[in-house]
């Protein structure tokens, strides 16, 4: 069971139709003086601290608190594959791991990819519902707010019903 007391936010979120900003007692903690919101970046709060990171790919960010990331290498991952092609070496892996049959080839993959689209489109539940949610993610469900699931679950008509598992 994941508590997430604050969503992961992306900057251009709406609610309302009015732009989803971080709480200041937030960003006070992690944007440097004269620092402001970049246009995409995000915040992920969890548990035992905060991650921020002031763009889309993560390629640099802060944690808090400061010693959660000591001895933690911020610049590089240590146990994930990278291939230093930026895009096109994502768009070749993905290529070539469907021509060998092997998903494993392409780093990008949905063993990964579905984790933490699932932790992003959480964070846009938590922020249209405004509360803490408390995430069931085998039972792809939210334990402690209700009204949440229907923003989970799509009823669709019949004949175009999604079969799980």
């Amino acid at each position: 069971m994941l508590a997430v007391p604050l969503p992961p936010l992306l900057i251009d979120v709406k609610k309302d139709g009015k732009l989803v900003l971080p709480d200041d007692s937030i960003t006070s903690r992690f944007l440097k003086a004269g620092e402001k919101l970049p246009a995409s970046g995000s915040f992920l709060v969890g548990e035992k601290g905060i991650l921020y990171s002031p763009n889309d790919y993560g390629a640099e960010f802060r944690c808090e608190p400061a010693g959660l990331a000591e001895g933690v290498n911020l610049k590089t991952p240590e146990k994930l594959p990278i291939n230093n092609k930026g895009d096109q070496g994502m768009k070749n892996e993905w290529v070539e791991a469907i021509k060998a049959n092997k998903p494993e080839i392409a780093y990008s993959n949905f063993d990964i990819a579905s984790l933490l689209t699932e932790a992003f489109l959480l964070g846009n539940v938590a922020i249209k519902t405004g509360k803490t949610l408390q995430w069931d993610g085998p039972g792809l469900k939210v334990t402690n707010v209700p009204e949440a699931n229907a923003l989970i679950q799509t009823e669709y008509r019949r004949g175009w019903e999604v079969t799980r598992g």
